[in-house]
């Protein structure tokens, strides 16, 4: 059970307006960033413009963003640790957000990620 509780004084916000988008990633658009593959800072990134990131919705507003698995939408960050023969690592999907703009990441700690081999779909709600 989920429970919650305004006390006197609170901030109240009535009539937020929430949107649902969708984006789906492909998997020639993940494109190398940082360093060279094997080296610290290598990563994976997914950048896109948008009109729903103002920066009205990022200084007031939020913005949920999530990754949609056949089995349940995951909220990022989503952290993957995996082995894979002796060697163990963690992969890390994120975004970032910019006025115009939404950048999904993907990260490894052996700096070896490579890009998910289907499309990938990501749902982003934005609440002004």
């Amino acid at each position: 059970m989920f429970l919650s509780s305004c006390i006197k004084g609170d901030t109240i916000i009535q009539g937020s307006k929430k949107s649902v988008y969708e984006i789906t990633v492909s998997p020639n658009h993940w494109a190398s960033a940082g360093a060279n593959f094997g080296q610290p800072g290598y990563y994976l990134r997914a950048d896109f413009r948008v009109n729903y990131i103002t920066a009205d919705v990022l200084y007031n507003g939020a913005v949920l963003v999530y990754v949609c698995f056949d089995y349940a939408d995951i909220q990022l960050p989503y952290i993957i640790s995996d082995q894979v023969g002796s060697s163990r690592f963690v992969e890390i999907l994120s975004y970032e957000l910019n006025v115009g703009s939404i950048s999904f990441t993907l990260d490894a700690s052996d700096f070896q990620v490579e890009p998910y081999r289907t499309p990938v779909t990501f749902k982003i709600i934005v609440i002004a």
